[in-house]
């Protein structure tokens, strides 16, 4: 995960992406599982989830 001022407003991103940390988290909290999260995020990992977790 990092911060970039200036990328996706300075939130948390995932890893080389412009994935919102809370994103990850707000679809989980709403019922998404990790496949379905990993559907939808083609270049996310099983790790990048749980560390988005975590």
């Amino acid at each position: 995960m990092s911060q970039t001022p200036g990328v996706c407003g300075g939130d948390a991103c995932m890893r080389n992406t412009c994935i919102p940390v809370w994103e990850l988290v707000s679809f989980h909290r709403l019922g998404m599982n990790e496949s379905q999260l990993l559907d939808n995020y083609a270049t996310l990992t099983a790790t990048d989830l749980a560390n988005a977790s975590a």
